[in-house]
């Protein structure tokens, strides 16, 4: 058992933002280094920005860059030779990619050469810190990218270097390139100082200063540097808490509690809607779009309906229950204020951890709580020695709906806290009822899926020092594909995405590829599972993973049709003819569907079966043609007015909805089925009063390209000649179709008054 002392304290939260200076070597020395090692810092300094840009979003870096021929820098205004040739090469701020260009932008030979003071480069970088941090709460580094080549002249000023740069809590990472002393082997290193070489003392100096200062600062080579760069990484989330609170043990036992989010399902970030116009005109707009809705009439597209005549409505069945605003209200349940109240202690061993609902959050005291400490400390303790859960009745924000949680002791040498699950309430829960496995199994394939078992285990994976297929390992492919797609098109806008990084794949996903750390792990099952498919008996089945064909046949029933030649050297009519199975496997051409049998045996009338398949009995705008075609040839019925009324409904719908002229081309067809449609039923006045609708609806905006179809395919009003209902003539229906408002009279029909039957009405 493990043992919490009754005394701990709670690790204070990072910053939630950095301030990072990068001082570069461009001088003397590195300038006459190869350029490999110069292109390795510009990448390497770039792909930080990159980082910062993609994962944090509110740090800031700025650029100096030591040994420069030109001299750049707040402190070296009128001190004569003091703070020369350092160069600010970008002030600190948020990166962007102009910085990055920048830095791209740097030549070796034209922008350095020159011998500069390292101690001088470390005093025009404490001061960029703190100039622009003060008393703000940032977390400060200072990076340097060196060989340490060059002369330090102002040794003396290294302790004041040291203290100022404890003062300010600042960490240094010093990124060696090609220095003489491996990086773990400087602090060992004990020769006398005068045979040390210039570099070699530099070197020294650099770790003195490493180790000094402590607080996460490092000494790390230019390609160890590079490479976790370049590797695969996650956003960093801010230690923020979720709820604020007190677990409660009745009314006058409480103690004050932090609650922080473990996990959270990640997903991909969603893309904004930019206008590229807008942004070329005001850049500091960056393209905004400001969305605005707009609601209407479903029976009535031009009739804009307010905000105060819109209500929020549940359905309940086939009825639509209104709530207005204070009715919402009430049915808010109010859990009082945050709070963890303990209902119950349980043991670990009946906790059924597959109904956990998803997240999990860390619970512990506030920082610095001195008294909540010693509150929570034997509460942990006790629940981790007896093995026990505790139920709480959670509420994470005041006055919002509770829930029910499940929380547990977790204790490890660096961690002491209670883990929390959300625990579901009955209508969380689905109840699925499965056929209980009774068949026999055999010894021999039993053993067989023992050994298979055995051999995947994944503790034999890797050495025992190593753990494989650890969560923090393991990245998702889709979330790190479209981080790599968001930098290429940032950084080359006009270059086609590529496909998935084989870094992402092997490590992700290809699990069996050679690159992956699970591959021989893999490869050494392959022989246990052979063993398993053998025991087994397990086979290839016919047909699966195999193309679907389909077999034409010519309407008169010879065929069938093995080449394209067949169509076109035979006077036949064409048709596609379906193949049907029977129960044993025998199937056969034929254009009887056995679905027809059932449906008479089930008394079920041919009238209502089309192919197979139910006739419409409204018009849809998946195939609104089709549905008005099947109403009207419906004999159970009068649906004549049901498809005229629906078709000129899905018209409307498209014409709305159509994004540009998406929609335009289906949206003729159907008014060209619905003129021919009213045309055989003798209801030309029905399509003619939707004409002139659609004429107005159409003209002068952005529709109009909709009306040009229609006088293209001369679909104009139905006149008399077409239809002895209609008393419209050719002429009127020219200069309708023709003319920008022709006002053409249509003599209504009276319609018979409709009388609502009480009983269909409850119905």
């Amino acid at each position: 058992k493990a043992t919490v002392s009754v005394l701990y304290w709670s690790i204070m939260p990072p910053p939630a933002k950095e301030a990072v200076v990068v001082i570069w070597d461009v001088g003397f020395d590195m300038s006459h280094r190869s350029s490999t090692s110069f292109d390795e810092c510009k990448a390497c300094i770039a792909e930080f920005c990159l980082k910062k840009i993609q994962h944090s979003r509110q740090d800031e870096v700025g650029i100096l860059l030591m040994g420069s021929k030109q001299t750049h820098n707040r402190l070296a205004g009128g001190q004569s030779g003091k703070y020369a040739n350092i160069a600010v090469l970008s002030e600190l701020g948020k990166p962007t990619t102009d910085v990055i260009k920048q830095v791209g932008n740097v030549n070796q030979l034209a922008d350095g050469g020159v011998a500069a003071d390292l101690m001088d480069a470390f005093v025009v970088a404490g001061d960029m810190l703190q100039t622009r941090c003060k008393k703000l709460r940032f977390a400060k580094r200072i990076f340097l990218f060196t060989a340490a080549g060059d002369e330090v002249r102002n040794k003396d000023s290294l302790e004041v270097i040291l203290t100022s740069f404890g003062q300010l809590e600042l960490s240094l990472v010093v990124v060696a390139v090609e220095f003489d002393f491996k990086t773990e082997e400087i602090a060992d290193h004990h020769e006398d100082w005068e045979n040390m070489t210039m570099k070699q003392q530099n070197e020294k100096v650099l770790y003195h200063m490493v180790t000094s200062l402590g607080n996460s600062s490092i000494c790390t080579k230019l390609e160890t540097a590079l490479q976790r760069l370049t590797d695969l990484s996650v956003k960093g989330v801010l230690q923020r808490t979720s709820t604020r609170g007190c677990l409660e043990f009745g009314e006058d036992l409480k103690i004050p509690l932090f609650m922080y989010t473990k996990t959270r399902k990640a997903s991909v970030p969603t893309l904004k809607r930019t206008s590229i116009p807008a942004r070329d005109l005001d850049p500091e707009s960056k393209g905004k779009v400001d969305i605005e809705r707009q609601y209407f009439r479903s029976d009535d597209p031009e009739c804009n309906i307010s905000d105060d005549d819109k209500v929020r409505a549940f359905h309940y069945g086939s009825t639509v229950v209104p709530f207005n605003e204070l009715d919402t209200q009430m049915l808010v349940f109010d859990g009082g204020i945050r709070s963890l109240k303990v209902l119950a202690f349980v043991p670990a061993s009946s906790v059924r951890r597959h109904q956990f609902l998803s997240g999990t959050y860390c619970v512990t005291t506030p920082p610095g709580d001195i008294q909540a400490q010693y509150a929570f400390a034997p509460l942990l303790q006790a629940m981790y020695e007896t093995d026990n859960c505790v139920i709480v009745r959670l509420v994470r924000h005041n006055y919002k709906e509770p829930v029910i949680a499940l929380a547990w002791a977790h204790i490890t040498s660096n961690k002491k806290c209670l883990f929390l699950n959300e625990l579901p309430f009955t209508e969380d829960l689905r109840k699925y009822d499965f056929r209980e496995l009774t068949e026999p199994v055999s010894p021999e394939l039993l053993q067989a899926v023992e050994d298979l078992i055995t051999k995947m285990n994944l503790d034999t994976a890797l050495p025992e020092d190593e753990e494989a297929l650890r969560p923090r390992d393991v990245y998702n492919p889709l979330i790190q594909h479209f981080q790599q797609c968001v930098r290429l098109r940032l950084l080359k806008p006009d270059m086609e995405l590529p496909p998935m990084d084989p870094k992402i794949s092997t490590t992700c996903c290809n699990w069996t590829s050679d690159d992956n750390i699970l591959s021989k792990f893999f490869a050494g099952s392959n022989t246990a599972i052979d063993r398993v498919k053998n025991v087994a008996g397990v086979r290839i089945a016919s047909g699966v993973g195999e193309a679907k064909k389909r077999n034409f046949w010519f309407a008169d029933g010879s065929g069938p049709v093995t080449a394209a030649s067949d169509v076109f050297n035979a006077n036949h009519e064409f048709k596609k003819q379906k193949t049907y199975f029977s129960g044993d496997g025998s199937g056969s051409q034929s254009d009887t569907n056995p679905r027809s049998s059932i449906d008479k045996s089930l008394g079920l009338g041919s009238d209502l079966l089309k192919d197979g398949r139910a006739i419409a009995d409204k018009v849809t705008t998946i195939a609104p043609t089709s549905d008005f075609q099947d109403l009207l040839h419906r004999k159970d019925g009068d649906f004549v007015q049901t498809a005229i009324t629906g078709m000129i409904k899905v018209i409307r719908d498209l014409l709305l909805e159509s994004i540009g002229t998406s929609l335009h081309q289906k949206a003729l067809n159907c008014v060209s089925v619905l003129r021919s449609g009213c045309v055989t039923e003798s209801e030309p006045i029905e399509f003619n009063l939707f004409l002139k609708e659609l004429k107005s609806m159409c003209s002068g905006g952005r529709k109009s390209g909709f009306w040009k179809h229609l006088q293209d395919k001369k679909l104009s009003l139905i006149t008399k000649e077409e239809c002895i209902e209609s008393d419209i003539t050719v002429e009127e229906a020219k200069k309708f179709l023709i003319e920008g408002e022709q006002e053409v009279v249509v003599q209504m029909k009276p319609v018979e008054e409709e009388v609502d039957d009480l009983f269909d009405a409850l119905d």
